[in-house]
């Protein structure tokens, strides 16, 4: 009876032990994650802080952008109705120079 209960108590508190190590363990490894999703968390929040700063910039960039080419396509057409209004006189002058021979 005593030697069983002595042995018992032993594998008991080895048991107990154990137990409290591997749970130790698990909670150092969760603190480990812990940490590891604040620093995230930490780091995407100034991420999206600097993103969000940064879109007035791009978006100033972009309607600067297409301004600029509008106002290119515009200079493009006019030139383009040029060069068809001077083929146009060209034309016209070849057929009158062709009329006269």
């Amino acid at each position: 009876g005593e030697m069983m209960n002595f042995i018992s108590s032993g594998i008991n508190a080895e048991y107990g032990q154990a137990k409290a190590v591997a749970l130790a363990k698990q909670i150092e490894d969760i603190n480990e994650q812990l940490d590891t999703v604040c620093v995230e968390e930490v780091t995407y929040a100034r991420l999206r802080t600097a993103e969000q700063e940064i879109i007035p910039c791009r978006l100033k960039k972009l309607q600067d952008h297409v301004q600029r080419q509008t106002e290119r396509e515009k200079v493009l057409q006019d030139k383009f109705k040029s060069l068809l209004d001077q083929r146009k006189e060209l034309t016209l002058d070849i057929a009158k120079l062709e009329a006269y021979s």
